[in-house]
């Protein structure tokens, strides 16, 4: 049940709501409203179908808590991909995405959920806190770990879509540089520091993924159009526009 004299975090909502909770169900879409609102706003035409698609994607995300659903951890990403999907409806799959918004589609939710609200939306770590049921001090060590499990996913990406054995030689090596953050490699990656170097110099994709594994602005612009859409800079506008008002 949800603990009584704090804040909850939305995985004890969840579970409240799976154990019957009427009350965990309106605390989470509460929690959650204006977000859904910020990416129904820019999904239709008008407020009142806006309203609309936030109360079904609501009682959706219900239903599917209530029901035998895969387990939700990250709520607010199942909310905005269910928004998103009920108002295109079958979507055009398009180009491929980014490699980045791959990797982030495999992380596991917990850390899909704090790379979200942290690196995504810019919230600061007090406010994550309660929804991922964390002291504030406990976000940062989860970040990291979900921030290393992102660059080993993206490197597993590439070795997997790269075709030239001396690139999956080089990728390899980063993998090693990034995990030890020093100026050796381990025995897997083949390559010394100076070979790896070489190698950057001379090949500019390589060297591209060297830079994208320093992770920052690269992280929202490969996955919020992938998980968002043509909507997805828009509604990250409105979110900093709340997070402002909220701190004026």
């Amino acid at each position: 049940m949800v603990a009584e004299f704090a804040e909850p975090s939305d995985a004890e909502l969840v579970n409240a709501v799976r154990e019957g909770s009427r009350s965990a169900g309106g605390s989470l879409c509460a929690r959650h409203a204006f977000a859904a609102f910020a990416l129904a706003r820019h999904l239709t035409t008008s407020l009142d179908e806006a309203g609309r698609l936030v109360r079904a994607a609501f009682t959706d995300l219900l239903r599917t808590i209530r029901g035998d659903g895969c387990p939700i951890t990250a709520v607010r990403l199942h909310l905005l991909r269910t928004l998103r999907g009920m108002r295109a409806g079958p979507l055009d799959p398009g180009p491929p995405p980014p490699r980045l918004a791959v990797a982030f589609a495999r992380l596991p939710e917990r850390w899909q959920a704090v790379l979200w609200h942290v690196e995504v939306e810019g919230q600061p770590p007090a406010s994550v806190a309660p929804l991922l049921g964390l002291s504030p001090g406990g976000v940062p060590v989860l970040l990291r770990h979900a921030r290393q499990g992102l660059r080993d996913a993206r490197l597993a990406v590439e070795v997997a879509d790269t075709a030239g054995e001396g690139c999956q030689d080089a990728v390899r090596a980063l993998a090693a540089r990034v995990r030890t953050r020093a100026s050796t490699v381990d025995a897997t990656a083949r390559w010394r520091p100076a070979e790896l170097d070489d190698h950057l110099a001379a090949c500019a994709g390589c060297a591209a993924l060297a830079a994208d594994l320093e992770l920052g602005a690269q992280l929202r612009e490969a996955v919020v159009p992938a998980v968002l859409g043509a909507s997805g800079r828009n509604y990250l506008a409105a979110i900093n526009r709340q997070e402002i008002s909220t701190q004026s």
